[in-house]
């Protein structure tokens, strides 16, 4: 071997216990603790989520109690022609349904 060909040599400046975990993981860290605190936000955002849904259905049994029967009778027919739409594979985008309907 030549001078620019030397072996790397031991500085012993590297953790020599192999047995031990390598990563800057806390042995105190409660898992349990933090899948419980994460399972509860979880639990919270689900509860959220139920009350807009409910909220959002009282709303539109709302607007549907203010609606003329004209009204809902026209909303009744663009629901159906949207179904039928799907049913025979064609578009069902907004802008062809009719005009001032909401497809669900």
């Amino acid at each position: 071997m030549g001078p620019s060909e030397q072996e790397p040599t031991w500085t012993g400046t590297q953790n020599e216990n192999v047995d031990e975990p390598q990563g800057t993981q806390d042995a105190s860290t409660d898992w349990e603790a933090k899948y419980r605190e994460a399972v509860a936000q979880s639990r919270k955002w689900e509860d959220r989520a139920k009350a807009s849904f409910a909220d959002s259905e009282e709303l539109k049994k709302l607007k549907e109690a203010q609606m003329s029967d004209a009204e809902k009778t026209a909303q009744a027919y663009c629901r159906a022609r949207a179904g039928e739409r799907r049913i025979q594979g064609r578009p069902t985008a907004r802008a062809m349904a009719c005009a001032g309907c909401e497809e669900d």
